[in-house]
């Protein structure tokens, strides 16, 4: 199984990549969890608070003891948090999702952090 995070411009891109990879050989199934979002309607201000929220979870991700940060990647636009790659354990992925929700300007989190113990 193949799993797709991230945002893409449209869902014709998400679409594309989902038939692309499952095009390729050995992939049985491709989990499609991509997030559509228009790059043309985020503001400066917008994408400058995104950034900072972006910063401030890493900094948070890093400096906690539980989370093992360089597995998780962050992304953040107009608000909405994603958290992927890999964790090894449930409680490691609350972590994160929980860190992030606590941060000011964060609106929802969407957790794509997978679980390989």
């Amino acid at each position: 199984m193949v799993t797709l995070s991230g945002f893409v411009g449209s869902q014709a891109q998400a679409e594309h990549a989902v038939e692309v990879a499952g095009k390729v050989e050995g992939v049985k199934s491709v989990s499609d969890k991509l997030h559509v979002k228009d790059e043309d309607k985020q503001s400066v201000k917008s994408y400058a608070g995104d950034t900072a929220t972006t910063s401030e979870l890493k900094a948070k991700l890093l400096a906690d003891d539980i989370v093992p940060s360089r597995n998780v990647k962050v992304e953040t636009t107009e608000g909405v948090v994603q958290l992927s790659g890999e964790v090894k354990s449930q409680a490691q992925s609350d972590r994160a999702e929980s860190i992030a929700k606590a941060i000011d300007g964060v609106k929802s989190v969407k957790n794509d952090l997978v679980v390989k113990p």
